[in-house]
C-alpha cells in the first residue's frame, strides 16, 4: 500500500477522537460518507441523533452510504436485550434498526 500511496502522492492524516464529539471539519467538507456498521454500535438515542446531524453538517448534501442491522436481521433479538433495539451477543452489543426510527 505504501508504494501505490506514494506514486499516487496520497497522503493521510489520522486523528483519535470521540465519536459522539463535534467532527473536525468544517461545514460542507465532504461529499460522501460511508459506514459499515459503524451507526450499530451501542450509541443512545440522543448519542445517534447528534452522530447522524454532524454528518449531515459536514456533507455539501446530505448523502449517506452506510450499513446497518435492522429489525429483519436473523439476529433480532437474540442475546440479552440492553435497551430498545439493542442488544448483547456474544459481548458485542448491536442495534437493530427500524426503517423510520431517525428519520426527521
Amino acid at each position: 500500500m505504501k508504494t501505490k500511496t506514494r506514486e499516487k502522492n496520497i497522503s493521510f492524516n489520522f486523528k483519535k477522537i470521540t465519536a459522539v464529539e463535534e467532527l473536525l471539519f468544517h461545514n460542507n467538507h465532504f461529499d460522501v460518507i460511508y459506514s459499515y456498521i459503524f451507526y450499530n454500535m451501542s450509541f443512545n438515542d440522543n448519542e445517534l441523533k447528534f452522530l447522524f446531524n454532524e454528518s449531515n453538517r459536514v456533507l455539501r448534501q446530505v448523502f449517506y452510504y452506510f450499513s446497518v442491522r435492522s429489525n429483519h436481521d436473523i439476529m433480532y433479538r437474540k442475546g440479552s436485550k440492553i435497551a430498545e433495539n439493542l442488544y448483547d451477543i456474544n459481548g458485542f452489543q448491536i442495534r437493530f434498526f427500524r426503517s423510520l426510527l431517525y428519520r426527521e
